[in-house]
């Protein structure tokens, strides 16, 4: 879940003057800069042993903190998941209701005698309830894709 880094650079600078006599002088300053950089829902382990050592029991505290707020995402996304299931079923059963009355009507109004009416009825609801299922794919895919994209930019920090 949570990633760590750890960089190192030594840099050495060399400065050639001359002091008071004349004379040639080389200094060489070098300098050590250490980058961290720690993502994640617990501190490095390290950090977790200084606030232990500054207040005891904070380890256990700041452990049991991650714990419980994986646990409150987890339920939600269990929730989010049983909507988006009934969701589509009430989506599939309306689709279901209004193509039948499309195709019901449809077949009343080239009964009573208008068969070319009767067959656009029919043709328009049907043709609504594609249109309407292709651009919810469509949506879909952009949302998928979209979701993939900020993955992507997520595991490639």
């Amino acid at each position: 879940m949570g990633s760590r880094s750890k960089g190192k650079t030594t840099k050495k600078l060399k400065k050639l003057s001359r002091d008071s006599s004349n004379r040639r002088t080389e200094t060489t300053v070098q300098a050590v800069v250490q980058k961290y950089h720690h993502s994640g829902p617990l501190p490095m382990p390290e950090q977790l042993a200084q606030y232990e050592s500054y207040c005891p029991g904070a380890a256990d505290r700041i452990i049991r903190m991650a714990e419980n707020q994986a646990a409150h995402r987890q339920e939600i996304e269990k929730i989010v998941v049983r909507q988006q299931a009934r969701n589509s079923m009430v989506g599939l059963l309306f689709g279901f209701l209004i193509g039948m009355t499309a195709i019901l009507s449809g077949a009343w109004v080239a009964s009573a005698g208008y068969s070319w009416e009767g067959f656009a009825t029919s043709f328009a609801g049907l043709g609504s309830l594609v249109g309407v299922f292709v651009y919810g794919k469509k949506v879909n895919q952009d949302e998928l894709k979209e979701k993939k994209a900020l993955m992507r930019e997520r595991d490639g920090d």
